[in-house]
């Protein structure tokens, strides 16, 4: 179950910049998105018992900027369609958190 929210979580997090490129948009927002990424990435990253050093901070959010703009490329190949503009960050904020709350849950013995 921890599992399955951790993957649908990323999912939602990934499609915040798909959509973003799926509503014509010419600005990929990266710099918005990667952070949000990034934020529901570090309880699994902590789960790990990885030390917060800065060159793999520096390293996750380039990762996390790279996955941005390749999904917002590729819904930019689509043809554009009219979505609401909170619907890219509220998508990725919603991931965000739900791979946040999978984190909460208790592993069972």
């Amino acid at each position: 179950m921890r599992n399955a929210l951790f993957a649908l979580g990323f999912l939602l997090m990934l499609a915040g910049p798909l959509l973003q490129g799926l509503a014509g948009s010419d600005n990929p927002n990266a710099y918005v998105f990667a952070p949000v990424m990034l934020a529901g990435l570090i309880p699994l990253l902590a789960g790990r018992n990885l030390s917060p050093e800065p060159r793999l901070m520096v390293g996750a959010l380039l990762v996390c900027g790279a996955l941005c703009l390749g999904a917002w490329y590729l819904g930019g190949l689509l043809p554009p369609r009219p979505l609401h503009a909170v619907l890219p960050v509220g998508c990725a904020i919603l991931g965000a958190l739900v791979s946040t709350g999978a984190n909460l849950l208790g592993r069972r013995a």
